[in-house]
């Protein structure tokens, strides 16, 4: 059953002389679904879905919002939330099985997703002011989620592989890039407080795992593993601290604990079953590991 609502549509057309909203929609197929309400003035809708099965659910509630949904294939499903004023969100699916989330409560923050293969899954929610994030996702089962609770975040996350996993939780203002390429790899950010902290997180390979935790201000960490089976774990409380971690080959597992002010640790490990462990406290401490 083919389900067109333009209930803002509807509502705002017998006013003339008065700003507009605006939804677009076009379908092709069988068993195609879209329902699109909109209540501020000014915002626009764009919805093109063609194959069957898909189905598309988009809430604005501000003004000068902008929504883009285009799926193509069969499948997909996709929801589209925004209640504040100036938000973007463009989300397009190509092939089957994909689902896309995306809520934005506050104002002039920026959503993009793009999906193409089989079954994934990516979620974006930002409840603050002025955030940003970009999920781009190729292959099959790879989820995708970003959370940003604060304002002016920014978040990139890149998947090309299958099963693999990117989660990014930020409170503060913060960035965080992640980049998986192979299956079953594990990335997770946690920004917790303080402002302008920096996670990047690349892995390739199978079945490894970076995570980082920040607190404080000016903060940063660089998590790269290629292999199978490695493990990178990053915890820094203060201020300017530095944190790099490259690991390749098979079982090799890093540990990072820094608190205090302009630490610095680089570890640097390739082989097979190699462990580091490096706790630093205090201020402009240094360590440079290097195992083979």
């Amino acid at each position: 059953m083919k389900k067109v609502n333009l209930l803002a549509a509807a509502l705002l057309v017998p006013f003339l002389g008065v700003s507009q909203s605006m939804s677009t929609i076009g379908q092709n197929g069988a068993n195609l679904e879209a329902l699109t309400i909109q209540t501020g003035t000014d915002n626009v809708i764009d919805v093109l879905q063609e194959g069957s099965g898909s189905e598309t659910m988009i809430t604005q509630v501000g003004s000068w919002n902008f929504a883009q949904n285009h799926q193509h294939g069969s499948s997909h499903n996709g929801e589209i939330m925004q209640e504040g004023n100036t938000n973007v969100v463009y989300t397009q699916q190509l092939d089957n099985g994909q689902n896309a989330r995306v809520e934005q409560s506050g104002n002039n923050n920026q959503a993009f997703q793009y999906q193409a293969g089989d079954r994934h899954t990516a979620r974006i929610r930002q409840i603050g002011n002025g955030n940003f994030a970009d999920q781009q996702q190729y292959g099959m089962f790879n989820i995708a989620t970003s959370n940003q609770f604060g304002a002016d975040g920014i978040v990139y996350q890149y998947q090309d592989g299958d099963r693999n996993g990117a989660t990014v939780n930020q409170w503060t203002t913060a960035t965080t890039e992640q980049e998986q390429y192979g299956s079953r790899n594990f990335a997770i950010s946690n920004q917790v407080s303080g402002m302008e902290s920096y996670a990047f997180q690349i892995q390739e390979g199978r079945s490894n795992t970076a995570r980082v935790t920040q607190r404080g201000d000016y903060n940063e960490s660089f998590q790269e593993q290629d292999g199978i089976s490695l493990f990178s774990r990053v915890n820094q409380n203060g201020t300017g601290n530095l944190a790099l971690t490259q690991q390749f080959g098979e079982l090799n597992e890093a540990n990072i604990v820094q608190q205090g002010t302009d630490n610095s640790v680089h570890i640097l490990q390739y082989g097979m079953g190699n462990t580091t462990q490096v706790t630093q406290m205090g201020s402009q401490n240094m360590t440079t590991i290097i195992q083979y």
